[in-house]
């Protein structure tokens, strides 16, 4: 009697075992018709930008500054022929902006992990490359489509007056003021502002484009670079 009840107990113990197993959540699995595999075209862009950014380790480790720009420029301008992001010939208007845009966004946070990987976020050679690696875009773009693809980025595009030095010659400009222009170029960032301004003679006279309440202004100020506090949002380029 004790021998057929022992075994009872097994096969239902055994049984129990089994159906948890069976009925337990099990992993997903490919079937054998449909292997998992990578997204050929992922996998292309993920070894291509890794192949950037050992150039950009390597030249890091030299402390070759012009390798980093040269590789950044690589990184937007010849990027695979089958990248995601680059726009077929009938994409939107404004899809290659777009997609230049967002390209250099990634460089530029990748430029940023590594300078403070090797400890160089704080020198100026970083504020250097970054400014260098938007050149790109600012070289191939127009200015409304820069301005437009930065707004669509969430990037500033648009500089205004914010306060006016006293005594600083810059007094005919007011809060609110938008800055337009200077001697005739289009001026979207604070880099641009002072990358411009760094390459004339202290206290040169700049005619200064200015829109106030919805008209245009032209003034003529001397000493800008020290003159103005200015702030910069990012509004959609005017029609």
């Amino acid at each position: 009697m004790l021998r057929p009840t022992l075994t009872f107990l097994a096969g239902a113990l055994s049984g129990s075992l089994l159906s948890a197993w069976w009925l337990q959540p099990q992993p997903p699995v490919c079937p054998p018709q449909a292997p998992c595999e990578a997204d050929p075209k992922a996998l292309a862009m993920l070894q291509w930008e890794n192949q950037m950014l050992m150039a950009m380790v390597k030249a890091g480790l030299k402390g070759d500054i012009s390798g980093h720009i040269q590789t950044f420029s690589a990184m937007q301008e010849t990027p695979p022929a089958d990248q995601p992001n680059s726009p077929p010939p009938s994409a939107p208007e404004g899809a290659a902006a777009d997609a230049l845009v967002e390209r250099l966004t990634r460089a530029d946070l990748k430029l940023q992990r590594q300078a403070l990987a090797e400890g160089w976020a704080t020198d100026e050679r970083l504020v250097r490359e970054r400014q260098a690696l938007w050149d790109q875009a600012r070289r191939q773009l127009s200015d409304r489509d820069y301005m437009a693809a930065l707004h669509r980025a969430g990037r500033p595009n648009r500089l205004l007056v914010d306060t006016v030095r006293p005594g600083s010659g810059a007094e005919t400009l007011q809060h609110g003021d938008v800055l337009w222009a200077l001697d005739g170029h289009r001026v979207l960032t604070r880099a641009e502002f002072r990358d411009y301004l760094a390459r004339l003679p202290e206290n040169a006279t700049v005619s200064v484009e200015i829109h106030r309440q919805g008209q245009s202004q032209l003034m003529m100020i001397s000493g800008l670079a020290d003159a103005l506090n200015l702030i910069a949002d990012s509004v959609p380029p005017p029609k």
